[in-house]
């Protein structure tokens, strides 16, 4: 009786979610691998738009730097491929608590990145933040692989490929500006006296 009883629990512990039918199932599991992978970042504060922050547009470049509209360029598909990641995982995988755990480190580490670069402008700080933001897509890979979700360890390859590109960037602007970034050029102030010489000398 005891022995029938806890299999029936476990049986009752898969949940409401296991029960639907396809689609509905996949649907809800994509609606929630979205959410992580594009909503979650969205709602921790990541300060101000690189493309008109006056200190981000001030730092030395390296020279090797894509354009702006690049990084969204990647990140949508990067984003849309973790999620399908997700999905899977949680779609496939008996066991996938420790992949999603790796995977949510791995989210909020970028978001406590973007906030110290472009929110608290702290190249220093943001520099080992970046180096834990790369070990955890690797964690998250692993962890993908070594709980037989293959197909969602090899979908966050690329985002380990361009998150080797960011932390080279990252260490590398960082180089070119720690000893003092320029800084943005401040229109000319005018006194009184100089617009009245300026009068003068047009006179002459």
């Amino acid at each position: 009786m005891l022995a029938f009883s806890g299999t029936e629990s476990q049986a009752d512990s898969v949940g409401l979610l296991a029960a639907l039918a396809e689609p509905s199932r996949s649907l809800v599991l994509s609606a929630g691998a979205f959410s992580l992978a594009f909503v979650l970042p969205r709602l921790v504060p990541s300060g101000g738009d690189p493309s008109s922050d006056k200190w981000y547009a001030a730092l030395h470049k390296p020279s090797w730097q894509p354009p702006g509209f690049v990084f969204p360029l990647v990140w949508i598909p990067l984003k849309a491929m973790q999620t399908a990641a997700v999905a899977l995982l949680w779609k496939n995988c008996e066991n996938p608590m420790l992949p999603t755990g790796a995977y949510l480190v791995h989210i909020m580490l970028g978001s406590a990145w973007n906030y110290t670069f472009f929110a608290r402008h702290n190249m220093k700080a943001s520099v080992p933040l970046m180096a834990a933001f790369w070990v955890s897509c690797v964690g998250a890979e692993v962890a993908c692989f070594a709980e037989g979700a293959a197909t969602s360890g090899f979908l966050l390859i690329p985002t380990n490929i361009w998150a080797t590109i960011a932390a080279a960037l990252n260490i590398h602007t960082y180089i070119l500006n720690k000893d003092g970034a320029a800084k943005p050029e401040e229109p000319a102030q005018f006194s009184p006296e100089d617009v009245i010489e300026n009068a003068d000398d047009k006179k002459t």
